[in-house]
């Protein structure tokens, strides 16, 4: 007797269940492939300033394409899937990077929010110290020329490029107003939340600006 086409369907997926039971595979037990994207900060070199500290904190990181929504891989945490980091902008070509795995499909935007911004130096011989975003930024968007393909078995990579070196063109710290250091010294720029604000906006919006995706 000829089986309908409905019942013959139910038969080949039981089928495929029980072949997947005595292998001990499931479906969702097939690794997700990976993206890593890696950030890298340029070299700080703008006349008059010196700094000590350069650092940004990164945060929910996250790749977009054509996919649906990315989320934990499965049988993680989500908590397991690392999307921050904290990136040093000193030492010559700092980078950091995390590794995101994501469902097969093509990804061609990065998003991510930036905050915790410290620089602490000198400008022009005046010491500077620069406290900006302490908590979380604004988010920053980007897109890529050239998709990253993402397939069972195929990972993939972006590369992001900060300038720090845009945050101080035209000599934006020259706006900035001096103030009596507390602890003596003389005199200091600070830029944060209650301190030179208008040019902390101002560095802000360059920050944000400053990423590249290649």
């Amino acid at each position: 007797m000829r089986l309908p086409d409905t019942a013959r369907g139910l038969v080949a997926l039981v089928a495929v269940g029980l072949m997947a039971a005595c292998d001990g595979t499931h479906p969702t037990d097939v690794p997700q492939p990976v993206l890593t994207i890696t950030f890298t900060g340029r070299p700080i070199d703008v006349a008059g300033l010196t700094l000590t500290t350069a650092t940004i904190h990164l945060e929910h990181i996250r790749a977009l394409g054509d996919a649906p929504p990315p989320g934990p891989p499965p049988g993680s945490h989500p908590d397991k899937q690392v999307d921050n980091i904290d990136l040093d902008l000193l030492g010559g070509a700092a980078s950091n990077s995390v590794s995101l795995s994501l469902p097969q499909g093509l990804y061609s935007r990065v998003q991510f929010n930036f905050e915790k911004v410290s620089l602490v130096g000198t400008w022009q011989g005046t010491p500077l110290q620069v406290d900006l975003v302490p908590f979380q930024g604004p988010r920053v968007d980007l897109r890529a020329t050239a998709g990253q393909e993402l397939r069972s078995g195929q990972d993939g990579t972006f590369a992001i490029v900060v300038n720090p070196n845009d945050w101080f063109a035209a000599a934006i710290l020259d706006s900035a107003m001096t103030s009596v250091d507390p602890s003596g010294g003389g005199n200091r720029i600070v830029c944060d939340a209650q301190n030179n604000t208008a040019v902390g906006v101002e560095l802000t919006d360059r920050i944000g600006k400053s990423f590249v995706l290649q």
